[in-house]
């Protein structure tokens, strides 16, 4: 008999396409803005908002944005060379 075959890799998450271009916030931290470029594209996402059709931007930890890849549920993490 024949081995049985082992179950198809579990779906993951596309790279990120997107790259850093910056952040605004006000004096006393509140109101964050994330800039992200993708191609001729350019994104500003506040932290929950949905962008791109299929992400959604968390908040930033330990010098990295944190973003919600939504079709999977994925949370993946782009650097942004800071440390927060």
């Amino acid at each position: 008999p024949e081995p049985p075959q082992a179950p198809p890799p579990k779906p993951t998450a596309p790279p990120l396409p997107f790259q850093y271009s910056g952040k605004s916030e006000d004096a006393d931290g509140g109101n964050l803005l994330v800039y992200l470029a993708k191609g001729n594209e350019s994104f500003a996402v506040k932290p929950g908002e949905k962008f791109a059709g299929v992400y959604q931007f968390e908040g930033i930890e330990k010098g990295k944005l944190v973003i919600l890849y939504l079709p999977l549920l994925v949370k993946q993490r782009l650097s942004i060379g800071l440390i927060e």
